[in-house]
Protein backbone atom coordinates (compact mmCIF):
# COMPACT_ATOMS: atom_id res chain seq x y z
CA UNK A 1 0.00 0.00 0.00
CA UNK A 2 2.76 2.13 1.00
CA UNK A 3 4.96 2.13 -2.62
CA UNK A 4 0.86 2.68 -4.16
CA UNK A 5 0.46 5.87 -2.17
CA UNK A 6 3.82 7.26 -2.80
CA UNK A 7 2.94 6.69 -6.77
CA UNK A 8 -0.35 8.54 -6.56
CA UNK A 9 1.35 10.90 -4.75
CA UNK A 10 4.55 11.37 -7.24
CA UNK A 11 1.89 10.81 -10.33
CA UNK A 12 -0.30 13.75 -8.79
CA UNK A 13 2.29 16.45 -8.21
CA UNK A 14 3.61 16.13 -11.50
CA UNK A 15 -0.09 16.31 -12.82
CA UNK A 16 0.23 19.46 -10.62
CA UNK A 17 3.13 20.96 -11.83
CA UNK A 18 1.83 20.26 -15.72
CA UNK A 19 -1.49 21.71 -15.14
CA UNK A 20 -0.16 25.10 -14.24
CA UNK A 21 2.46 25.11 -16.72
CA UNK A 22 -0.10 24.50 -19.22
CA UNK A 23 -2.69 27.21 -17.63
CA UNK A 24 0.38 29.93 -17.35
CA UNK A 25 1.17 28.96 -20.58
CA UNK A 26 -2.37 29.29 -22.12
CA UNK A 27 -4.21 32.08 -20.05
CA UNK A 28 -7.12 31.43 -22.16
CA UNK A 29 -7.86 28.42 -20.51
CA UNK A 30 -7.81 29.83 -17.25
CA UNK A 31 -11.44 30.97 -17.64
CA UNK A 32 -12.68 27.26 -17.34
CA UNK A 33 -11.15 27.31 -13.87
CA UNK A 34 -12.46 30.58 -12.67
CA UNK A 35 -16.15 31.65 -11.41
CA UNK A 36 -17.76 33.65 -14.15
CA UNK A 37 -16.66 37.38 -14.15
CA UNK A 38 -13.82 36.35 -11.09
CA UNK A 39 -10.61 38.07 -12.10
CA UNK A 40 -7.30 35.86 -13.14
CA UNK A 41 -6.03 36.72 -9.57
CA UNK A 42 -8.62 34.48 -7.88
CA UNK A 43 -6.74 31.49 -9.34
CA UNK A 44 -3.51 32.78 -9.69
CA UNK A 45 -3.49 33.09 -5.83
CA UNK A 46 -3.66 29.56 -5.44
CA UNK A 47 -0.07 28.53 -7.70
CA UNK A 48 1.85 29.19 -3.93
CA UNK A 49 -0.32 26.62 -2.37
CA UNK A 50 0.04 24.01 -5.03
CA UNK A 51 3.31 24.55 -5.09
CA UNK A 52 3.22 23.20 -1.14
CA UNK A 53 1.47 20.54 -2.22
CA UNK A 54 4.11 19.33 -4.57
CA UNK A 55 6.92 19.51 -2.53
CA UNK A 56 5.09 17.91 0.35
CA UNK A 57 4.30 15.09 -2.36
CA UNK A 58 7.12 14.09 -3.09
CA UNK A 59 8.71 14.66 -0.06
CA UNK A 60 5.51 12.05 1.41
CA UNK A 61 6.35 9.52 -1.48
CA UNK A 62 9.73 9.46 -0.48
CA UNK A 63 9.89 8.61 2.91
CA UNK A 64 7.04 6.26 2.22
CA UNK A 65 8.88 4.50 -0.10
CA UNK A 66 12.50 4.40 2.40
CA UNK A 67 10.15 3.46 5.00
CA UNK A 68 11.78 6.23 6.85
CA UNK A 69 9.62 7.94 9.93
CA UNK A 70 7.72 11.17 9.45
CA UNK A 71 5.41 10.75 6.55
CA UNK A 72 2.17 9.65 8.16
CA UNK A 73 2.37 13.24 9.40
CA UNK A 74 3.00 15.04 6.80
CA UNK A 75 0.47 13.28 4.53
CA UNK A 76 -2.13 14.35 6.76
CA UNK A 77 -1.14 17.82 6.51
CA UNK A 78 -1.03 17.54 2.42
CA UNK A 79 -4.57 15.62 2.88
CA UNK A 80 -6.49 18.74 4.68
CA UNK A 81 -4.62 21.26 2.28
CA UNK A 82 -5.87 18.97 -0.77
CA UNK A 83 -9.30 18.60 1.01
CA UNK A 84 -9.64 22.02 0.88
CA UNK A 85 -8.69 23.17 -2.52
CA UNK A 86 -10.90 20.26 -3.74
CA UNK A 87 -14.01 21.32 -1.47
CA UNK A 88 -13.15 24.72 -2.64
CA UNK A 89 -12.92 23.56 -6.48
CA UNK A 90 -16.29 22.02 -6.01
CA UNK A 91 -18.03 24.37 -3.79
CA UNK A 92 -17.67 27.29 -6.87
CA UNK A 93 -20.10 26.05 -9.65
CA UNK A 94 -22.35 25.47 -7.20
CA UNK A 95 -22.44 28.17 -5.13
CA UNK A 96 -21.34 30.73 -8.59
CA UNK A 97 -21.41 30.39 -12.32
CA UNK A 98 -18.14 28.58 -13.87
CA UNK A 99 -15.24 26.49 -12.57
CA UNK A 100 -16.96 23.00 -13.46
CA UNK A 101 -13.67 21.40 -14.95
CA UNK A 102 -11.60 22.40 -12.17
CA UNK A 103 -14.79 20.57 -9.91
CA UNK A 104 -14.53 17.71 -12.06
CA UNK A 105 -11.11 17.28 -11.74
CA UNK A 106 -10.61 17.84 -8.12
CA UNK A 107 -13.13 15.15 -7.27
CA UNK A 108 -10.30 12.25 -7.35
CA UNK A 109 -8.18 14.47 -5.19
CA UNK A 110 -11.18 14.98 -3.08
CA UNK A 111 -11.18 11.22 -1.86
CA UNK A 112 -7.86 9.40 -2.84
CA UNK A 113 -6.11 11.99 -0.43
CA UNK A 114 -8.03 11.83 2.80
CA UNK A 115 -8.69 7.69 2.20
CA UNK A 116 -4.59 7.43 1.96
CA UNK A 117 -4.25 9.23 5.16
CA UNK A 118 -6.34 6.81 6.57
CA UNK A 119 -5.05 3.90 5.08
CA UNK A 120 -1.56 4.77 6.64
CA UNK A 121 -2.57 5.53 9.95
CA UNK A 122 0.04 4.07 12.14
CA UNK A 123 -1.31 0.90 14.24
CA UNK A 124 -0.36 0.96 17.75
CA UNK A 125 2.35 -2.00 18.18
CA UNK A 126 0.21 -5.21 19.45
CA UNK A 127 1.39 -6.47 23.03
CA UNK A 128 2.84 -9.76 23.36
CA UNK A 129 1.78 -11.93 26.17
Amino acid sequence: MRSAVAAYLVVESVAIVAWWAFILAIPSWQRHFLALDAPRSTLLAFLAADLVLVVLGFLVAALLASRRAGAWPLLCARAGAAVYASLYAILLPIVGDGGMLGAAMMVPVLIVSPCAAALLRPRPATAVA
